[in-house]
């Protein structure tokens, strides 16, 4: 398997690089975790329900309720990172909100099918 992407940059625009091998995964890993439910205009039904959507009434998002609910949303990140392809294993990952500043903080450690691990943290406002 070889998935090669487009690199982002710091502000995750699209840049013409590109990323092959273990670089392309995490940024994959990445992406997955940010990808906000409802925000692919060709498929709403796809991306993380961290905040509620009009477009998916029976949906529970992750945030948007006093205590935020952790063990779902950790259920549905870990999901979608092994989803992600080239993804063997997950190691480690802590899932954390922060209800004085709404910000979601994921951190993974994860193992790919080339062996290769590394670590994504993504944060989501």
């Amino acid at each position: 398997m070889s998935l090669t992407v487009r690199k982002l940059d710091a502000n995750h625009d699209i840049t013409h690089a590109m990323l092959t091998g273990d670089a392309a995964i995490k940024q994959t890993v990445g992406c997955a975790i940010r990808f906000i439910l409802g925000e692919w205009f060709l498929d709403v039904s796809e991306g993380i329900p961290w905040i509620p959507q009009p477009n998916a009434p029976g949906v529970t998002p992750i945030l948007g309720s006093f205590p935020a609910n952790l063990a779902y949303g950790e259920t549905l990140l870990k999901a979608a990172i092994l989803a992600v392809d080239g993804v063997s294993a997950i190691t480690r990952f802590t899932f954390d909100f922060n209800h004085t500043t709404r910000a979601a903080t994921c951190t993974a450690a994860v193992v790919t099918i080339n062996g290769g691990t590394f670590t994504v943290n993504a944060s989501v406002p």
